[in-house]
């Protein structure tokens, strides 16, 4: 009977025991299956390692550039060939256009130069105030800190043209073609007068036929040569021997016909050399020296400046500008410059 009970209690505790570990083996079973399997990764050290090096593209920085704004005139080609120059010298790269808009203004441009100032500057100028504009006007334009300008004084010029005039045509009889579809060229007309008034005041001649000296011919710029040669006649006849022919008017055609009447001309632009014979003198405004004088400082973003062009007497013909009249005018040009001659006073009655 106790060998029973012995028995009996060796196969329970042996029971018991099996019962606690297959407790235990499910309780830990259960625990493993709640947790997520890692998935192994297929990326070695190096696939990561190239696929973080991959350079991302960055946008190529573009050249600074200069502008050039301008039309295939011919006369303007000194204009182009100092500001490619410039434009080499200061490391920039010149780019060369007939018009800018105002969304055409890249950041790469550092310097816009205009023959002539165009309707939409003011925009230009306020749109981009990192570019650095400048252009050459006889007219007043409003300011800004990146608008420079070059000022050829048609004033001035007219006035100067006015004076040499007097000086080299005999009893004191002149005349003189202009533009008369300029913004300047009723300031022009008046200041060619003043000009010769300034030399003689009413400059009244010895001999008939009799007229009111200086004669002004009028016309468009774009008019033609028939049409300038048709204004020419109270020139003719009225024997004006002294001729400023400025220069929208001066084509080869109207000198070759105005020198054939051994007129005594001169002009703002240097003639054919048949013309030369007939020819006193050139009178010019120096633009370019003002630009180049200026253009470091516009490179590096400093602008904002008015400039006044300098005279040059060029093509002197000695025998009909001789060297004491030149003194005279030189005088007369510095009057100007330093404010003692007003070029568009009233004129004397």
């Amino acid at each position: 009977m106790s060998s029973t009970f012995s028995e009996s209690g060796k196969i329970c505790g042996m029971t018991l025991k099996k019962l606690v570990v297959f407790f235990l083996f499910a309780l830990i079973t259960a625990s493993c299956a709640s947790q997520p399997v890692a998935l192994e990764s297929t990326e070695t050290p190096e696939s990561i390692a190239t696929a973080t090096s991959i350079p991302i593209p960055t946008a190529t920085p573009q050249p600074a550039k200069a502008v050039l704004v301008m039309t295939d005139d011919p006369t303007l080609q000194p204009l182009r060939e100092l500001v490619s120059r410039l434009a080499v010298e200061s490391g920039l790269q010149l780019e060369q256009r007939t018009e800018v808009q105002s969304g055409d203004v890249m950041p790469e441009w550092k310097v816009v130069v205009f023959a002539t100032p165009p309707a939409n500057l003011n925009d230009l100028a306020n749109t981009a105030p990192g570019t650095q504009f400048l252009t050459f006007s006889s007219m007043e334009l409003p300011q800004a800190p990146n608008l420079s300008v070059i000022s050829s004084r048609a004033d001035w010029q007219a006035f100067v043209a006015g004076y040499l005039t007097t000086l080299v045509a005999f009893d004191w009889r002149t005349a003189a073609f202009l533009p008369s579809d300029l913004p300047e060229s009723a300031m022009m007309s008046d200041a060619f007068r003043n000009g010769q008034y300034y030399f003689c005041g009413r400059c009244a001649t010895y001999y008939a036929p009799y007229a009111s000296f200086p004669l002004i011919v009028s016309l468009p710029a774009v008019s033609s040569v028939e049409e300038w040669k048709l204004a020419a006649s109270p020139v003719q006849q009225n024997y004006a021997y002294g001729v400023y022919v400025s220069p929208q008017a001066a084509s080869p055609d109207l000198l070759n016909y105005l020198a054939g009447f051994n007129l005594t001309l001169l002009g703002g632009r240097t003639p054919p050399p048949e013309i030369l014979p007939h020819w006193a003198v050139t009178l010019q405004m120096d633009e370019l020296t003002p630009l180049e004088q200026l253009w470091t400082d516009l490179v590096v973003g400093q602008g904002g400046k008015t400039v006044t062009a300098e005279f040059r007497l060029t093509d002197v013909n000695p025998e009909l500008l001789t060297p004491g009249r030149q003194m005279q005018v030189e005088k007369v040009i510095q009057g100007l410059r330093e404010g003692i001659i007003a070029s568009l006073s009233p004129p004397l009655e």
